[in-house]
């Protein structure tokens, strides 16, 4: 009777280290199994993702010579609409570094877009707005950085402007209050 629970004893002692060693292989993956249902649910995984990518042709808008220009670049929509003014403002401001219409590299640090009050809030690293810029040339980013974001993103009203989260400060235009979205030279009360 002792012989055989040592016999059953090494015996499951003997599978648990198969097994063991089976799922070992399975685990750094030298043993691989595909499993159709499996298969089914990860393609499925796979096209659901793929469908809720979506790219959209956008247009960047810029003062160049005191007119207003707009060149077409393809935009990949994510799931956050903040994200997606975050990354649409730091490729245009991008796109304005490379064509030389702002001579210092900036970033939207952070981009919150309130629906309740229909604003966006965007706060940059530093301030968009060179010293030695003109109260036109100021004027001018702004508004275009308008209607970038207007075109892109119609169903907010106003945009606020911060460094840090906190107000810009600049000699010549007010950013404590909010901009209105379409800007003002849209709105005939500035020509």
């Amino acid at each position: 009777m002792h012989f055989k629970k040592i016999i059953f004893f090494i015996f499951l002692l003997l599978i648990s280290f198969i097994f063991g060693l089976f799922f070992f292989f399975i685990q750094k993956e030298w043993i691989i199994f595909e499993l159709p249902f499996l298969n089914k649910r990860e393609n499925l995984l796979k096209q659901s993702i793929s469908n809720s990518i979506v790219k959209k042709k956008i247009k960047f808008y810029y003062f160049k010579d005191d007119k207003l220009l707009s060149e077409e670049s393809d935009f990949v929509l994510l799931n956050d609409e903040s994200e997606n003014l975050k990354y649409l403002i730091n490729n245009w401001l991008s796109f304005l570094h490379s064509e030389h219409i702002i001579s210092k590299k900036n970033l939207a640090e952070s981009v919150c877009a309130c629906d309740v009050n229909q604003t966006i809030y965007i706060s940059f690293n530093k301030s968009p707005l060179e010293k030695d810029w003109s109260i036109l040339k100021k004027w001018n980013f702004i508004e275009s950085l308008l209607k970038t974001i207007k075109d892109f993103v119609s169903s907010f009203k106003f945009v606020i402007f911060l460094i840090k989260h906190q107000q810009i400060k600049d000699d010549h235009l007010d950013f404590s209050q909010s901009w209105p979205i379409e800007g003002f030279k849209n709105r005939g009360e500035f020509q």
